[in-house]
């Protein structure tokens, strides 16, 4: 990998290289190992690490982009000619802004060197036992074992210089007998913060209490949704609701709606790359100062995400959200923190004269962009819940609803919160919700 020292020396020898006076250098390294089982046994272990270098010029309204995977001499001058000879092809582009000035950036420290370095031997250690755990209770497991060391900077030729290293692990199981299944997962960018013998306790016990699952109609009822359901469900809201460019053209939930009341008192929703569960930057990918911004504040619409094209045109400072430049997206919060409440799943339960548990979904996606109504299936552990107790598994379900109306209809939050991964992507910190008259579309066979 790139460390700090080499991309400093890289960047300017570009710069030297580039003819145009605003040049950006984007350097994104990583280094992945993932140890994955099934049946009971390992089954693939594999590494890669990967050093990109993205080189953009601008040359007067005009920008071009190139990247090499290489940084001698010749190989930095191949990706500064292509990238100037896109530039000098395409045709002006008056929203086009001149690169960033320098910055002073918030401290940070997500990198945990135990992390980085973790061995495949620990890791198969880690999963054989696990394993044995499984097979004493007559269940097949299969899962997944991960550490990543990433390396993001950003240095141009104004001066701007960024640079973020972080970690982060994976344990993720699945336990299984031939009708039920039961699952649990954490990340943590300190891999010996991840208890695997916990969450393989955990899968199991769901895989045991899903055995013989019944079938349920469909129709609307209170559910209670553990974490990593949450997590799925703001992935949407993030991604469609919360960025300038969607607000601006009217694509968003939250589109004329800022300072008004869009949710109930209870939620409150900020992005917040400095929080100590989640793994941020203190930069985006112009360089500019990221910073936790209030995105819903008990219930009402307060800011949504900008970069500095965004921020521009609505006559605003870019809040250190962009994505890197070019991009149809516009700006993202990456990093959504949902406040918690004072509840807990068990509380949640004993609450419920009926309703449904879920452990988490599946294959979860968009329906409609504006009203964010989305789909997807039960997974890994779903019950029915009868005057405050669980009182069978049932058949996986296929849920269609609106995000906006879900949140709507928050009755309780729980007070703990963790970081979990949603489906397609990213992670935020949640608590779980219990949520009333949740629309479930249809039934499974499984």
């Amino acid at each position: 990998m790139l460390d700090e020292s080499g991309f400093k020396e890289v960047s300017k020898r570009i710069f030297d290289i580039a003819k145009s006076n605003e040049t950006e250098v984007m350097l994104v390294s990583k280094d992945d190992s993932l140890a994955r089982f099934s049946n009971n046994s390992i089954s693939q272990h594999i590494s890669s690490m990967e050093t990109d270098i993205i080189i953009r010029v601008l040359i007067g309204q005009r920008q071009g982009k190139a990247g090499t995977t290489q940084y001698d001499q010749e190989s930095l001058v191949k990706a500064v000619k292509k990238a100037e000879m896109a530039a000098s092809a395409q045709k002006e582009d008056p929203s086009i802004l001149p690169l960033a000035p320098p910055h002073v950036y918030g401290p940070i420290d997500n990198y945990v060197e135990k992390t980085a370095t973790i061995s495949p031997d620990e890791k198969v250690s880690a999963i054989k036992e696990v394993i044995r755990k499984a097979e004493d209770k007559g269940l097949k497991s299969a899962g997944i074992f991960s550490n990543e060391d990433n390396i993001v900077g950003i240095a141009n030729s104004n001066g701007l210089y960024a640079y973020n290293r972080s970690t982060s692990a994976t344990f993720s199981i699945t336990a299984m007998t031939d009708d039920s299944s039961g699952w649990a997962e954490d990340t943590n960018k300190d891999v010996y913060q991840i208890d695997h013998l916990r969450l393989g306790q955990i899968a199991a016990e769901k895989a045991d209490l899903s055995r013989g699952p019944k079938d349920i109609d469909p129709g609307e009822y209170t559910v209670i949704l553990e974490h990593a359901a949450v997590s799925d469900l703001l992935l949407f809201m993030a991604y469609e609701g919360f960025g300038a460019l969607n607000y601006t053209e009217g694509r968003s939930f939250l589109s004329g709606k800022l300072g008004k009341k869009v949710f109930g008192e209870t939620i409150t929703i900020i992005d917040d790359p400095f929080h100590p569960m989640t793994i941020g930057m203190s930069f985006d990918f112009e360089g500019m100062p990221k910073r936790p911004i209030p995105l819903i504040v008990n219930g009402m619409a307060k800011n949504v995400a900008h970069d500095r094209k965004t921020a521009c045109k609505a006559g605003t400072l870019s809040t250190g959200h962009a994505l890197p430049q070019p991009n149809p997206y516009g700006p993202m919060p990456l990093n959504i923190v949902l406040k918690g409440g004072d509840s807990s799943i068990e509380e949640m339960i004993r609450s419920t004269n009926r309703g449904i548990l879920v452990t988490r979904f599946h294959y979860t996606n968009i329906i409609d962009p504006v009203k964010l109504t989305i789909t997807g299936m039960t997974r890994d552990g779903t019950f029915l819940v009868v005057d405050g107790k669980i009182a069978h598994p049932v058949k996986n379900m296929r849920f269609t609803d609106s995000v906006v109306r879900i949140f709507n209809k928050a009755e309780a939050l729980s007070k703990d919160q963790v970081f979990a991964k949603a489906f397609f992507g990213g992670g935020f910190v949640v608590p779980a919700m219990k949520i009333r008259g949740f629309n479930f579309s249809s039934t499974t066979r499984f």
